[in-house]
């Protein structure tokens, strides 16, 4: 497992990058972020992964497991 990435589930389609980023970056510094996306239709898929420079960071971060990012709960735990 590694412990500096994170998946981020149920995340709003129309969620940025750059809020996200902002949302997260509050627990450390954010190595990537990859949200992903329908290869055809190019339309996100509602769910992203971030991977922080520390594992501390990360650690932090599952605090927003559950938070409400746009009226959707967000599912906050490490990447397998």
């Amino acid at each position: 497992m590694n412990n500096t990435k994170l998946y981020l589930g149920n995340i709003p389609t129309w969620a940025e990058k750059s809020g996200i980023e902002r949302i997260f970056s509050a627990y450390g510094d954010i190595l990537k972020l990859e949200i992903a996306i329908n290869r055809i239709t190019e339309e996100p898929l509602g769910y992203a992964y971030i991977t922080f420079f520390s594992p501390d960071a990360a650690r932090r971060a599952l605090e927003k497991n559950g938070y409400p990012i746009g009226g959707q709960v967000v599912q906050v735990r490490y990447a397998d």
